[in-house]
Parts: C-alpha cells; sequence; structure tokens
C-alpha cells in the first residue's frame, strides 16, 4: 500500500520549498526498516503543490503516538 501527502507550495517560502526537496533528497537515499519508505515525489502542473509518494503506515502518525505515551 501507497499513501500521498501533498504540500502546498504556494504558503511555503523559498527557503521552506529548498528544505522540503532536500528532505525528500535525503528521504529516497534511505533504506531502513524504521524509515517509511519513499517512492516518488512530483510538483502539480501549475507549481503549486508538491506530491509525495511513500510507504504507508498503518497504525496514525507518530505526533499522536508521542502524544499518548504522555
Amino acid at each position: 500500500k501507497l499513501a500521498m501527502k501533498k504540500v502546498d507550495l504556494v504558503k511555503q517560502s523559498k527557503k521552506e520549498t529548498e528544505s522540503t526537496l532536500n528532505e525528500i533528497r535525503i528521504l529516497c537515499s534511505f533504506e531502513n526498516q524504521f524509515i517509511c519508505g519513499y517512492e516518488e515525489a512530483f510538483i502539480s502542473d501549475d507549481n503549486k503543490s508538491l506530491f509525495i509518494i511513500m510507504e504507508f503506515m498503518g497504525g496514525g502518525d507518530l505526533h499522536s503516538k508521542l502524544k499518548q505515551c504522555q
């Protein structure tokens, strides 16, 4: 199963967009059982959105899990 994350580039500064793209480059270079698998990323035709395709990880998001542990 795969999951798609949409990032609104319009709301990001140029620096934030560059950081996001660098993070994707780093993510795609890792292969580890504890890191969500990266498949691909692409920018919409109108350059307003970035889509990141990753391995689906069931069970909710990390933020929610951390709050449960508090």
